[in-house]
């Protein structure tokens, strides 16, 4: 047998391979487990992910528009709507964006408002568009989906005012602005 005609020299070697191995073996075993129980300590913090998400979501509209209510596009909204040319997409595709949000049917102008950002996000799904709102995003140094809601508020007040809503009245409608009674 080879093992049992290994030199002093060859044990020595042998077991300054065989060491490290068990040794790194044993370190990642507890590191592992170390893991394991951050990732047991994190779990009922998941939970709270959503609200997170709402509340981030609701600052990045400020960075694209008046803290204002309804929502008006501020200097940088503007810049955004003109270098990516959404507003030339929204123009185009404006009797497309008006019927499906008529099909909806909103109730309300907040409803309508909330449809047609919907509708005008969808935009990025027509293979005919997603390359110029792709392009249009890079130019204006935003994300596809900043350009597509600042595209839903420049066109928003227009179909608002083609269903017979009141822009204004957008807050009114706004279930998590109303008072319980």
């Amino acid at each position: 047998m080879i093992l049992l005609d290994l030199t002093p020299g060859n044990w020595i070697a042998l077991a300054a391979i065989v060491v490290p191995i068990l040794g790194g073996l044993i370190f990642l075993i507890f590191r592992v487990g170390g893991l394991h129980s951050d990732i047991i300590r994190m779990i009922p913090q998941v939970g709270k992910i959503p609200d997170i998400e709402v509340k981030v979501t609701e600052l990045w509209k400020f960075r694209m528009a008046k803290n204002e209510s309804p929502l008006v596009l501020n200097d940088k909204g503007i810049t955004i709507l003109n270098e990516s040319e959404i507003k030339q997409i929204v123009d185009i595709k404006y009797q497309d964006i008006l019927n499906k949000v008529k099909s909806i049917n909103p109730p309300n102008a907040y409803q309508a408002q909330e449809t047609v950002v919907v509708v005008v996000k969808d935009l990025i799904s027509d293979p005919g568009l997603r390359n110029k709102i792709e392009a249009g995003a890079y130019k204006s140094g935003v994300d596809v989906e900043t350009v597509l809601f600042v595209g839903a508020l420049y066109v928003r007040d227009k179909i608002l005012l083609e269903l017979n809503l009141i822009p204004a009245n957008i807050d009114k409608d706004d279930p998590s602005k109303k008072i319980p009674t």
